[in-house]
């Protein structure tokens, strides 16, 4: 069971990993055209195939009660951190350093994120263990 409940943060951490790989790729091996955007097209899938995984984790380890309150925060932090502050930071280094340094370190935050993932694994058992079980029953 321990592998099974562990492996849900490893499959949002190789998502991070192939993301990071497939942008990298498309960066410095390829200039435009359609391998290049497939490429690119694949990084990009695979940079939100981590979200249903780490969304169930934030399920997981919460009580049933707080689990819609859980779900909107995370919501919150991933655009707060994600969706709003990703492109400005992106603009900032492409004004101060070009947009192609600007890309490559935008390549590294899949990398970052699977780094997190593959240790946050590490602790998900523990935390799961906490968790306060509450037999859910379905009202007729």
């Amino acid at each position: 069971m321990k592998k099974k409940i562990q492996a849900r943060l490893l499959v949002a951490s190789i998502s991070g990993l192939l993301a990071a790989v497939l942008f990298f790729v498309g960066l410095h091996f390829f200039s435009g055209g359609s391998v290049q955007y497939s490429i690119f097209l694949l990084g990009g899938i695979a940079s939100i195939a981590w979200a249903s995984s780490a969304i169930a984790v934030t399920q997981d380890v919460v009580h049933p009660g707080l689990r819609a309150i859980s779900y909107a925060l995370c919501v919150i932090a991933q655009n707060l951190l994600g969706s709003s502050l990703g492109p400005i930071v992106t603009g900032a280094f492409s004004d101060r350093y070009g947009i192609t340094v600007a890309l490559q370190a935008a390549c590294l935050m899949p990398l970052f994120s699977s780094v997190v993932f593959y240790l946050g694994s590490r602790f998900y058992q523990r935390d799961l263990d906490k968790v306060e079980r509450v037999n859910l029953i379905a009202e007729t």
